[in-house]
C-alpha cells in the first residue's frame, strides 16, 4: 500500500512539474501581454550595447569640452594653454562633464551627467515611447529613449503633433530630435527633471513591429506539456486500476 501511495504522489509530482514548466515557457510566446513587462521603457532590444556605446561617446564628449573651456581661460600664457586641454582629457569625472553652449548629447548622458548640463541648451534624439500626456492648454509631455534610458520633453501641442507612431509592443516609434533646455530641478514643473524642446523633427518614422516567435523555448514548452498531460493520463489509470 504504501509503494502504491508513494508511486501516485511521484507521478501527480511530476505531471504537474512538468505543466507548469511548459506554461511557463509556452506563454510568453503566445500571450503578447506577457511580453509587454519586457518592452517597460520600450527601449530597442540591444540596449546593453547602446550602453557601452553611449559611454564611450561620453568619454570622448569630456575629453573635447574640457579642452574647450580650459583654453579659453582669461589671462592663460601660451605654454598653459596647450598644456592644461591635454591634462583635461583624463580628469573628467564621473559625474559632471563640462560643457559649453548647444550640446550635442545622448539620453544616458543627460540622466548621468545631469549636473554638467543643468540649464543648459542641449540637442539629442530618441524613440517617442508610452504616451502623449496633456501638460496644460498648449503644451503635451513626449517621453523619449535612448539605450535603457528615458527623459521627459516639454513641448508644444503642434510640436507633438509631428509625431505619429509611439513605442509600444509591437510597434517601433518615431525617432525624434529634440533641441531645448535641459533642467535637473525645473522650477515651472514641481523639481521634474525634464528638458523645454525649442524645436523638435522628426528624423525617422516608426510603425510595426513583427515580434520573433522563440522557437526554442515554444517547443520545449509543448514538449513538457504533451508529457505532463501524459503523466497525468497514467496517474488517472493507476488509480483506476486500484479501486
Amino acid at each position: 500500500m504504501i509503494w502504491n501511495i508513494a508511486k501516485r504522489l511521484g507521478v501527480t509530482l511530476a505531471a504537474g512539474l512538468m505543466l507548469a514548466v511548459g506554461l511557463i515557457a509556452v506563454a510568453p510566446c503566445v500571450l503578447p501581454v506577457e511580453q509587454c513587462f519586457a518592452v517597460g521603457q520600450n527601449a530597442s532590444e540591444g540596449s546593453t550595447g547602446a550602453q557601452a556605446g553611449s559611454t564611450q561617446a561620453s568619454g570622448s564628449q569630456a575629453g573635447q569640452a574640457g579642452q574647450s573651456a580650459q583654453s579659453g581661460q582669461a589671462g592663460a600664457n601660451a605654454t598653459s594653454q596647450q598644456a592644461q586641454p591635454q591634462q583635461a582629457q583624463g580628469q573628467a569625472s564621473d559625474d559632471q562633464m563640462p560643457v559649453t553652449g548647444i550640446n550635442a548629447t545622448t539620453i544616458p548622458d543627460l540622466n548621468a551627467y545631469g549636473m554638467s548640463f543643468d540649464d543648459t541648451q542641449v540637442t539629442f534624439s530618441g524613440e517617442a515611447v508610452g504616451t502623449i500626456i496633456d501638460a496644460d492648454a498648449s503644451h503635451k509631455w513626449v517621453s523619449l529613449a535612448e539605450g535603457g534610458s528615458s527623459i521627459a520633453v516639454y513641448v508644444t501641442n503642434e510640436q507633438a503633433s509631428r509625431i505619429q507612431h509611439l513605442g509600444a509592443y509591437g510597434e517601433t516609434g518615431d525617432q525624434v530630435s529634440v533641441t531645448g533646455t535641459f533642467s535637473l530641478d525645473c522650477g515651472a514643473h514641481q523639481g521634474d527633471v525634464d528638458v523645454h524642446a525649442i524645436s523638435l523633427d522628426v528624423i525617422a518614422s516608426g510603425g510595426a513591429r513583427v515580434e520573433e516567435l522563440n522557437t526554442n523555448t515554444f517547443t520545449i514548452g509543448v514538449v513538457l506539456l504533451i508529457a505532463g498531460i501524459a503523466a497525468g493520463v497514467v496517474y488517472w489509470r493507476m488509480r483506476e486500476r486500484a479501486r
